[in-house]
């Protein structure tokens, strides 16, 4: 039963993971809106930041087997909860476009290592599918 309980709970917390990792997709559209009204950028500006995200969720899922090997799992995913946390607030505080698009390029990169954890956590689990189909 102990173990049971255990895999439930490793479940749940990947899928959260997974889940609010790829939220930001959801969230881009206002966002971006809020960001281009504070800092009056037209639309091909709007595209750098979101495209600079994007890049970096793919680096970051890219880097996975990489960082994984060298730093570990647990540890791993703590520094890139707190450093996607962190690179989330201070993008509320950045008034320079360029800073604005390397702070979300790192911010993806916390991100895409988060998910691509997750990820392959619940695929090592019973059930993948339906965990999956959860995180979604």
């Amino acid at each position: 039963m102990h173990n049971n309980k255990n895999n439930l709970l490793l479940r749940a917390a990947l899928i959260y993971i997974a889940a609010t990792a790829l939220i930001i997709i959801g969230v881009q559209p206002i966002f971006i809106g809020l960001v281009a009204e504070r800092m009056n950028l037209d639309l091909s500006q709007q595209g750098w930041i979101l495209s600079s995200e994007m890049t970096g969720t793919l680096l970051g899922s890219l880097l996975l087997p990489l960082l994984g090997r060298r730093f570990g799992g647990r540890g791993l995913y703590l520094a890139g909860a707190l450093a996607a946390l962190l690179l989330n607030v201070l993008s509320a505080m950045l008034d320079s476009l360029a800073t604005l698009v390397l702070c979300r390029l790192a911010c993806g990169v916390a991100t895409g290592l988060l998910y691509a954890g997750a990820i392959s956590g619940l695929g090592r689990l019973p059930g993948q599918d339906r965990s999956y189909g959860l995180s979604l």
